[in-house]
C-alpha cells in the first residue's frame, strides 16, 4: 500500500506538469498541436509496454519481479530526460494555491472531466463486463486498439484545437459524450444482438480517444491566465477539483446503478453533459490570446 500511494504521487506530479512543460514546448498559436504530439506519445509508450509484457509473459510466464524492473529502469531513463530539460530554469515560481473567480469556466471544465472520467473508467468497461458478458482479452483488445488510434488521433485532435479554438472544440465534445452517453444507455434498446455490442464497441473506443480533448482546457487557461505563474498551481487546482469529482461520484453512481439499474446512470450523464455544453459555450478567448 505505501508503495501505490508513492506511485500514485508521482503520477500525479507528472499530471501537474506535463501540461505546462507542453506549453513551454511550443510555439505561440500550435499549444495544442504540441499536447496533441504529447499524448500521441505516451500512447505509443503503452502500446511498447503492453507489447513487451505480452511478450515476456508468454516466454517467461508472470514473472513480476522482471516486468516491474522493467518499469523501474523506464522510470530512471525518464527521470535523466525530464532532468535535461531547459524549461522552468530561471523563471518565476508561484508556491501559493490559486483560486480566481476569472478562472472559474476552466474549474467548472475541470468537475466535467470529472465526471467524464468517472463514467468512462467505472462504468463504461462495466457495461461491457456486467451487462453483455465481454471477456478480458476483449476489454484488452479494446484499450489496445484506442491505444493505437490515439497514437494518430492526438496529435489530430490538438491540431484541432489550434484552429478551431477551445470553445467549439470543448462544446462539440460535450455533444459527442452526449452522445456516447445514449449509446451506453440504449443500445441494446435500439439494435439487436450483435450489433448492439458493435455500438458499445465503437462508443468505448470514441470516448477513449476524445479524452485527447481534455488538453483544450490547458491551452485555454494559457490564454487567459493573468500571469504565466498563475498556470501550474491554477492546472493543480483544477486537478484537484477534477479528482475530488471522480472519486465521490463512484459511490453516488454506484447507488444509482444498484437501486434504478444501470441506463440511469448514464441518463444521468447525458443530462450532465449537456449542461457542460452550455458552459464550454460560456468560454471567452481575449483577442489579443488568438493571434
Amino acid at each position: 500500500m505505501v508503495w501505490i500511494v508513492v506511485w500514485s504521487l508521482g503520477d500525479h506530479v507528472i499530471f501537474t506538469v506535463e501540461g505546462v512543460i507542453g506549453l513551454k514546448l511550443s510555439h505561440e498559436g500550435s499549444e495544442g498541436r504540441r499536447l496533441g504530439q504529447f499524448g500521441g506519445a505516451r500512447n505509443f509508450g503503452t502500446i511498447i509496454g503492453v507489447g513487451i509484457i505480452f511478450i515476456l509473459a508468454k516466454l517467461f510466464g508472470d514473472r513480476y519481479g522482471l516486468f516491474y524492473a522493467i518499469a523501474a529502469g523506464s522510470a530512471l531513463a525518464a527521470g535523466v530526460l525530464y532532468m535535461r530539460l531547459k524549461t522552468g530554469r530561471g523563471e518565476k515560481r508561484s508556491r501559493r494555491i490559486v483560486f480566481k473567480r476569472k478562472y472559474s469556466i476552466f474549474y467548472a471544465i475541470s468537475v466535467l472531466f470529472g465526471i467524464r472520467k468517472q463514467i468512462f473508467l467505472a462504468f463504461g468497461v462495466w457495461v461491457l463486463v456486467s451487462i453483455h458478458g465481454v471477456n478480458v482479452s476483449t476489454v484488452a483488445l479494446l484499450y489496445f486498439i484506442a491505444a493505437t488510434l490515439g497514437v494518430v488521433m492526438r496529435p489530430l485532435l490538438g491540431e484541432i484545437i489550434d484552429r478551431l479554438g477551445e470553445r467549439f472544440v470543448l462544446a462539440a465534445d460535450e455533444l459527442l459524450l452526449f452522445v456516447i452517453c445514449m449509446a451506453y444507455a440504449f443500445a441494446s434498446d435500439i439494435l439487436p444482438a450483435p450489433y448492439d455490442l458493435y455500438l458499445l464497441y465503437a462508443a468505448y473506443i470514441s470516448d477513449s480517444i476524445l479524452f485527447a480533448l481534455r488538453v483544450a482546457r490547458t491551452t485555454y487557461l494559457k490564454k487567459i491566465a493573468d500571469d504565466p505563474a498563475d498556470i501550474t498551481p491554477t492546472i493543480s487546482m483544477g486537478i484537484t477539483i477534477d479528482h475530488s469529482v471522480a472519486m465521490s461520484l463512484p459511490i453516488l453512481s454506484g447507488y444509482i446503478w444498484e437501486a434504478y439499474g444501470f441506463r440511469w446512470v448514464f441518463i444521468i450523464a447525458g443530462g450532465i453533459a449537456l449542461a457542460g455544453y452550455f458552459v464550454c459555450l460560456q468560454i471567452r478567448v481575449p483577442k489579443a490570446a488568438k493571434q
